[in-house]
């Protein structure tokens, strides 16, 4: 079954991975973007954070509130929420 379509993300989706307490799930694009979509209250609300350097390939969550995204820059991203996704 689909729980939810998401029109967010402009270029391929290259992960995709829920967070530890499950009521967020997280996708990174090949359009150098990484997407939070908070999926606990009926209708899910995403956030989208874009980054200025090459796309990411894979990202894993440190907690419900930290993320940390490789790729293609051959460098570590911290993004964390801290009343809104930044990195």
């Amino acid at each position: 079954d689909i729980l939810a379509e998401f029109d967010n993300c402009m270029g391929w989706v290259q992960s995709t991975r829920w967070s530890p307490n499950g009521k967020q799930v997280g996708f990174i694009g090949h359009d150098s973007t990484v997407c939070i979509a908070d999926v606990s209250t009926g209708q899910p609300t995403i956030q989208k954070v874009y980054y200025n350097g090459l796309p990411f390939s894979d990202f894993i969550w440190i907690d419900d509130n930290k993320i940390i995204a490789v790729g293609h820059d051959c460098t570590p991203v911290l993004f964390e929420n801290k009343n809104g996704w930044v990195y």
